[in-house]
């Protein structure tokens, strides 16, 4: 997870505007709206995008959801483009301010895109942080002494999550990353090395194969009980059961349609997000 962050943090390519005093804040989704209208967005596909505060003045409020920039990472549909496309909002007297740049240092070709519009809001995604929970416990703490703070969307390796974070000192890892379920909102976990305080116990847990024709595989030898639900990519609840995951369990998706789902495991201390994708 650092090192994700890392990478991305090297990509904020956003200190070249005007003033932050004269920005306005706004969403996510209204900076991706903006792209869609654009002639570019039939040629480009959606990597990821992030904002990023606390770099000259710039900032997130994580009350509302709404930054005042946001960075579009792209890819060409062009195969033989290997360019990654980074576009940078910002917004002042109710018009979109957008920076254009290049990178080539990394083969675009690798990332992979966001495979669907359906991702919650970053104005959603702030109202799954507890007010009483870790991240927002730490955000009280280290009120004005922020080097960085981030919001961030795109695959992370377990599916396509949102992820906040604020760092005090990332060098010291005085940090604090949450990451959740991109269209649900549902919160994952917290990774904090050095505020470990209100975080769940790892549970172990497999699933397994993945991509699947039909039949996947569930256990984790310390649930005994736990609901299982079965979510498709619009966020549509299409199944729901009860099962012991302490020996291996099985649910069977060959009744639905080919795409992607999320499968959420509610247990008595911990929920398990992951997504499966289903190709018969």
């Amino acid at each position: 997870m650092k090192k994700f962050f890392l990478f991305v943090i090297s990509f904020t390519l956003i200190t070249s505007f005007a003033s932050a005093q004269m920005l306005e804040k706004f969403t996510a989704r209204d900076a991706y709206e903006d792209f869609k209208h654009s002639q570019e967005a039939a040629t480009k596909e959606l990597i990821q995008f992030i904002s990023v505060g606390s770099i000259k003045g710039l900032t997130i409020d994580f009350n509302t959801g709404k930054a005042d920039n946001w960075t579009l990472i792209l890819r060409s549909k062009d195969p033989s483009d290997t360019l990654l496309y980074f576009y940078t909002y910002m917004k002042s007297t109710g018009v979109f301010i957008l920076n254009k740049d290049t990178s080539n240092e990394t083969n675009a070709r690798e990332t992979i895109a966001i495979s669907s519009e359906n991702w919650i809001n970053s104005d959603l995604v702030v109202t799954h942080l507890p007010a009483d929970g870790v991240f927002h416990n730490y955000l009280k703490a280290n009120e004005g002494a922020f080097e960085m703070t981030m919001m961030t969307f795109g695959n992370m390796g377990m599916g396509e999550m949102w992820a906040v974070m604020a760092s005090v000192n990332q060098e010291q890892d005085d940090l604090i990353v949450c990451t959740l379920d991109g269209y649900t909102g549902e919160l994952i976990q917290c990774e904090s090395p050095n505020a470990v305080q209100n975080q769940p116990a790892f549970i172990p847990f497999s699933m397994y194969p993945n991509p699947t024709s039909g039949v996947v595989n569930l256990e984790s030898p310390a649930m005994n009980s736990a609901n299982v639900e079965i979510y498709d990519i619009n966020g549509n609840l299409v199944n729901t059961n009860k099962m012991g995951l302490n020996e291996k369990s099985q649910i069977d998706l060959s009744a639905y349609s080919n795409g992607i789902y999320t499968i959420i495991i509610r247990g008595d201390k911990q929920n398990i997000i992951r997504k499966v994708i289903l190709t018969k």
